[in-house]
């Protein structure tokens, strides 16, 4: 009877610290138009102004995120909205995002809906991704978890991280897909290895848990190490938990407080002691 419980407990914390930390992203961690390589530039301005759809579209990624001007929503929009009438699809998918997050527009759940959709009809793996998640959490569309699974596997396949990752907490928590910790860690890898610190933070608590893998805490310290570098407030919170028990590394107080001081920097210190207490 001890055994199942302590099965059970194991598998409770395994669940809390990914879909906590999944929370923490979500709210925290927005990765909203986000780009490889943006440079604000007068050059740029002059084809965003000659009607360049892909020039219109980085320029407003610029405004959304203060890249060389100072930030503005509205005028971010402006530039997606013009980009996305040429059929760009990273205009789509950001339209739609903006929709999503109520970022220079009224909140409106069907009109991001819509935009993923029309991103993810010209093939786009973010546009399966976006509206798989309104599939997800019924934000525009039906709740429908098995729908919003098929949609992150194409997304996944194409090889878009944040898909790989969301694809992989599904198969850990068994919604809208049987439950399988082996594939869970499968898509994790496939993203942490792109660099994607979410997917780097729950690969790690795989290994630290023995959820798919065999229990290799030297693993999980590589795995959390690289998350917690890139800012991650969970991951950090993990590594600082390795420290002080010397899991995976040498015990060091003055390390353990260096992460949890840098997870606290960012202002969800209560969010991030969640995962902390949930890793074990």
């Amino acid at each position: 009877m001890k055994r199942y419980i302590k099965i059970i407990s194991g598998l409770f914390f395994i669940i809390a610290g990914i879909v906590i930390g999944y929370f923490f992203y979500q709210k925290n961690h927005d990765r909203s138009f986000r780009e490889v390589d943006i440079r604000y530039s007068s050059e740029l301005v002059r084809k965003a102004h000659e009607g360049d759809p892909e020039s219109q579209c980085t320029l407003g990624v610029c405004y959304a995120k203060a890249e060389g001007v100072e930030q503005n929503p509205s005028e971010a929009v402006k530039w997606f909205q013009l980009a996305a009438k040429q059929g760009n699809v990273r205009a789509l998918t950001n339209l739609g995002t903006a929709y999503w997050n109520g970022f220079g527009v009224d909140q409106n759940y069907k009109l991001a809906s819509k935009y993923f959709r029309k991103a993810m009809d010209l093939g786009y793996a973010p546009g399966y991704y976006g509206l798989g998640r309104c599939y997800y959490y019924g934000f525009g569309e039906p709740k429908d978890p098995e729908m919003a699974v098929n949609l992150y596997s194409k997304a996944a396949k194409k090889g878009y991280p944040n898909a790989q990752n969301d694809l992989g907490a599904c198969y850990g928590q068994g919604y809208g897909v049987k439950m399988d910790y082996g594939k869970a860690v499968e898509w994790y890898r496939r993203a942490a290895e792109q660099g994607f610190d979410v997917a780097q933070k729950n690969l790690g608590t795989c290994y630290y848990t023995a959820m798919g893998v065999l229990k290799d805490y030297a693993e999980a310290v590589k795995w959390f190490r690289a998350s917690a570098e890139q800012g991650y407030a969970p991951a950090q919170l993990a590594l600082a938990d390795c420290y002080r028990k010397g899991h995976g590394v040498m015990k060091n107080d003055l390390e353990a407080e260096k992460w949890e001081k840098l997870a606290a920097e960012q202002g969800a210190y209560a969010e991030c002691m969640m995962v902390h207490d949930s890793v074990r």
